[in-house]
This record gives C-alpha cells, structure tokens and sequence, in this order.
C-alpha cells in the first residue's frame, strides 16, 4: 500500500490439507521491523495474518486516510491482524506510535507520542483519550475515530478538549474567503459525513490568533 517496510524474508508454503498458504516472514527497513505470520486462503477467499510492530514504518496508512489525515509519517510498537474476506479486509489491534500527521481542512500539523495507544477495531481506528500535541507542543485530548467500511469509504467523528492548542494555520485566501492562525481553548466535535464536515466548538481564542474574512473581494475585515 505504498508504504516502504524494507526488505522481506518470507516461507510461504501450501497447506495441501487446509488449503491454504501458510506465511511465516519478517520485513526490516534497518530500523524497524515487521513479524507476519499466518495464511491465505484461496479456497476460502479469506486472509488472517498476525504482525508484530516493532518501530514500525507507518507511511502504508496514507493510502487509507488520505481524504481525512495526510502526510501520516512515524513508527509503531504493538500488534495488528489483517483479517477477513479478501474482499473485506480489516485491521484489528492496538499500537503505540511516535508519528506525526496534517488535517488538511485545517492545514495543521499535530504529532503522536507512544504514551498512549491507538486501537483498531473493525471499521474502525479509535482514540481514546489519546494525547495529540501541536508542532510548538500544546497538547489536545482526543476522542473519537476514524471510521470506515472495511479500509474504505472513510468518515471521522473527533471529539477534542484543550486548554490550548493550534487549531487552523491558513496563511491566505486560496479559494476560500478566511484565512489564519487560531490557538484556541475549549472543546470542539469535528464530523466528516459524506464528504461534508461539520464543526461544532465552544473554543475561547488565544493570544497569537488572527483571522482575516474576505467581504467583498475588494474589502475586507480582520
């Protein structure tokens, strides 16, 4: 999934009596590392391989969040199954991970820390009570998730608490009629339906923030 994990040293055998190809591997880019173990089956049309993270490269993320989280770079300790029909893949378990990402409606870059984890559960990429910190290191609570329909059709549901924290960095128009920087405090529900997002906050601006609306192309208020 466009995600380099280094070179792979991989037994694939076929289970004559189950069927199925047996898998037995370890990729290593030279700094992480990732165990594979588990099968394929064909005749079944379904997958279950077990992988053990260890400072592993998380770039494959991309191409799942791309429409909600971009430019996804860091690594990750802990344990994720790629399970189900072939045609119906999930991820499931939980990993820690030093990474950091961009929200590109907001054009913000947030970072993770290992303190806490990040669950995969069917549908579903859950935080819960995660700590996420902005680039100058105010930090966020966040709930919530993104969610999807095995590995596609990705919506998200945040729930954010901070005391302060960067929360929009536009530095001109572009094609919308606002632009700025906001450091807020507060709470605020982010939802993504169908492509539309939604904020709804009850935030407090900061000192630091600024905000420029585009009234009428040629005036404009700050």
């Amino acid at each position: 999934e466009h995600g380099d994990l280094g070179t792979l040293d991989v037994t694939a055998l076929w289970n004559k009596d189950e069927e199925q190809i047996d898998i037995d591997g370890m990729c290593d880019d030279g700094t992480g590392k990732l165990k594979i173990d588990g099968f394929v089956s064909p005749s079944k049309y379904s997958i279950d391989l077990k992988m053990q993270l260890h400072k592993t490269a998380m770039g494959y993320l991309n191409t799942f969040t791309s429409n909600v989280l971009k430019d996804i770079e860091g690594r990750a300790d802990g344990h994720l199954n790629v399970i189900g029909p072939l045609n119906a893949i999930q991820l499931v378990g939980a990993v820690k991970a030093k990474a950091t990402f961009s929200v590109p409606i907001l054009n913000t870059q947030y970072r993770l820390s290992d303190e806490d984890s990040v669950y995969f559960v069917p549908n579903d990429i859950q935080f819960r009570n995660t700590k996420v910190y902005d680039m100058e290191n105010n930090m966020a609570v966040v709930n919530g998730g993104v969610h999807h329909k095995t590995l596609g059709q990705f919506t998200f549901d945040f729930d954010i608490n901070t005391e302060k924290l960067l929360c929009f960095d536009k530095k001109d128009f572009g094609d919308d009629s606002f632009f700025g920087t906001i450091y807020a405090s507060g709470n605020t529900k982010i939802h993504n339906i169908r492509g539309e997002t939604d904020i709804d906050g009850n935030m407090t601006p900061l000192p630091g923030s600024s905000f420029v609306y585009n009234a009428s192309r040629e005036n404009y208020i700050n």
